[in-house]
């Protein structure tokens, strides 16, 4: 292979968009390139006239841009932008101890350093990524981040005149691209346990379930539409009901309200709720469709449907994971990403449908509303603009409506005095600015601008081939998705489809339900779970017990460094025997006290340079065995339980 075939080979590994992209690029009659010898007698660059690298000695400069890198530990990433003739790069490689992004947006640029340069052994490791765009950086800084993972981003000289936009992105969305690699961390921490618990309620449902990737491509080429509640469903609610036969219709479970005012049933419902939010859907008829659902939905949202339910598995859920090792099977094609609409979205793509168009996804306050007004909380709040403050702000709408809306979200009816509270608290929520698609700024909440990135992300990651529309034409931006009125989309699709039943029927037996087939294993690994929870009871109580000894030497004037470090050897075995024994044995169990474990393993597992702080450890690792013992009472109590019923 010549340089160019060896170096993008590396980079199909972990971007075969990139990668497909190189292969098919073709400099044109504008790019000029020139090599040149500078001072220091190293090859330098000029691109369209314009100096690539200090004209003197490149390697300096790239010393000195380096010695800019604020953060240089194992826990760190860095953003290189711009690749030039890569010394920057090698310079980084050699120094830098973290994962490290190489950002070079001009592909004739990186094409012809590929074709000059060999990288192939910076390239083949595994802490290196090069990307070509914001949505490849976005997706190689989610997979290098770590919990509490800082970032840097560097540059030569040279980029202030090639890449202006791209420095500025950098300068000014470090906090935002920071709080969205945090968030799934955040959200773990908040909601794990909670999963944990849903999800070993489900087993049992989940063994007599299908799954949706029974369904996989059975819905090749078949227009398929994603209904969601944003105020953009109340304006088209005739045109779906006129082509409602020519689509396999999707509804997230916050719309269904709308569509079955409507008498419109969906072919697919999909929920994702984790709290008992049943009863806003009382009263709503769920029979004659098909329930979509990750593992952790609330446990009984899976009986709001006495027939057909799909479960989508996906890598980031605990419960998934755990599962498909148990059983064998890959999840390789579920994504999740915390949003109902985003599941419906991912479940019509493993069926194999094209075109998807999104409607009522406005992700915006479009005219003031926040939902479709007759979706499960249409009439409860409003976006308003505050004249006096000069901002926008949310307010409740109607008022039996909001009632009915803190009901929901608090599992139990509250006070007027609590409901005035939620009121006060309503009207500071933070409320952001994002491009709608009228190339305007719009009102909307930071999880939904969020959520914009979301679908972008799918929109990256999805087959070129399969065209993905927008008709929520006065919501948000999404970049990726056509934008594209909902009639003129459905006015191409005049054919009825007639055999949705036929193939979920075909698909929908225990037969060909992998994990019925091997509920036995399952049995099993619950058996193993409750069996290690009570040797690893006995382990917490000697960590409580040996942190609190830790604890009481350190404050002690004249410690004594022999008892300190060995008091500090026990907790690291314990720590490693979670860590390297039990974790591996029982992922699941992670979500026991993954927050605490996540900070135990950030002081235990600090940069060797540091010295760790030993308070620190004492009180982290208390913390972590506490927790554990806690929470694995109760996970113990339900594995009990559920073995009965499996």
């Amino acid at each position: 292979m010549n340089l160019l075939q060896k170096n993008i080979s590396q980079i199909g590994l972990y971007n075969p968009k990139l990668q497909n992209s190189l292969i098919g690029h073709i400099l044109s009659e504008n790019d000029k390139f020139q090599l040149f010898q500078a001072q220091s007698g190293d090859v330098s660059l000029l691109y369209n006239d314009i100096k690539v690298h200090n004209e003197i000695n490149p390697q300096q400069e790239a010393i000195s841009s380096f010695s800019q890198v604020k953060n240089n530990t194992e826990n760190s990433i860095l953003i290189i932008l711009g690749l030039g003739l890569g010394y920057l790069f090698k310079r980084a490689y050699m120094d830098f101890k973290g994962k490290i992004i190489v950002y070079e947006p001009n592909l004739s640029l990186l094409k012809f350093t590929l074709e000059c340069v060999d990288f192939e052994k910076e390239l083949s490791d595994k802490r290196v990524q090069i990307v070509s765009c914001q949505m490849g950086l976005i997706k190689a800084l989610k997979e290098f981040y770590n919990y509490n993972s800082t970032l840097n981003a560097i540059w030569l000289r040279s980029a202030t005149v090639f890449y202006k936009d791209e420095i500025d992105y950098l300068k000014t969305e470090t906090d935002s691209i920071i709080n969205y690699l945090k968030s799934d961390y955040n959200t773990i921490s908040k909601a794990s346990y909670n999963w944990l618990i849903e999800g070993l309620l489900n087993i049992p449902t989940i063994i007599k379930s299908s799954n949706v990737h029974l369904l996989k491509g059975k819905f090749k080429s078949k227009p398929a539409l994603i209904v969601s509640a944003g105020p953009s469903l109340d304006k088209n609610i005739s045109t779906i009901i006129a082509n409602r036969e020519n689509v396999v219709l999707f509804c997230a479970s916050n719309a269904y309200k709308t569509l079955a005012k409507h008498n419109i049933k969906p072919d697919f419902v999909a929920f994702i709720d984790v709290g008992n939010f049943v009863s806003t859907y009382n009263g709503l008829d769920f029979s004659g469709t098909n329930l979509i659902a990750p593992t952790y939905v609330n446990n009984r949202v899976l009986g709001l449907n006495k027939e057909q339910k799909f479960i989508s598995y996906c890598n980031n859920d605990i419960i998934s994971r755990w599962l498909s090792e148990v059983v064998g099977f890959s999840i390789g094609d579920y994504r999740n990403k915390g949003t109902v609409s985003y599941l419906a979205l991912n479940s019509a793509y493993i069926m194999g449908c094209n075109p998807i168009t999104l409607i009522g996804q406005d992700l915006a306050y479009v005219e003031g509303n926040c939902y479709s007004k007759e979706s499960v909380y249409g009439k409860a709040i409003k976006c308003v603009f505050d004249e006096k403050l000069q901002k926008h702000k949310l307010i409740a709408a109607e008022e039996e409506e909001f009632e009915k809306y803190c009901t929901a979200n608090n599992g139990t009816k509250l006070t007027p005095q609590a409901i005035t509270e939620l009121k006060q608290k309503l009207a500071s929520w933070q409320i952001t600015s994002v491009m709608g698609q009228n190339g305007q700024m719009m009102p909307t909440s930071p999880d939904y601008a969020g959520f914009i990135k979301y679908f972008e992300e799918f929109a990256y990651n999805a087959d070129s081939n399969v065209e993905l529309i927008n008709a929520s034409t006065d919501g948000a931006q999404i970049n990726g998705f056509k934008n594209e009125k909902l009639e003129d989309v459905l006015n191409k699709f005049d054919k009825k489809i007639e055999d949705i039943k036929q193939i979920i029927e075909q698909v929908s037996n225990l037969n060909s339900n992998i994990v019925y087939k091997n509920s036995d294993k399952i049995k099993k690994e619950v058996e193993k779970i409750i069996s290690n929870i009570n040797k690893y009871q006995r382990i917490c109580d000697d960590g409580i017990k040996t942190a609190k000894q830790l604890s009481a030497e350190l404050k002690r004037l004249h410690k004594n460094p022999i008892k300190v470090n060995k008091l500090i050897n026990v907790i690291i075995n314990h720590y490693v025997d979670f860590k390297d024994d039990l974790f591996k044995k029982h992922l699941i169990l992670v979500y026991c006290a993954f927050e605490e474990m996540l900070e135990f393993t950030n002081i235990i597992e600090t940069d060797s340079s540091q010295a760790p702080d030993l308070n620190e450890i004492a009180i982290k690792s208390e913390n972590f065995f506490n927790q554990f013992l806690l929470k694995s009472v109760q996970i113990k109590k339900l594995c009990e339980r559920i073995l009965s019923k499996i």
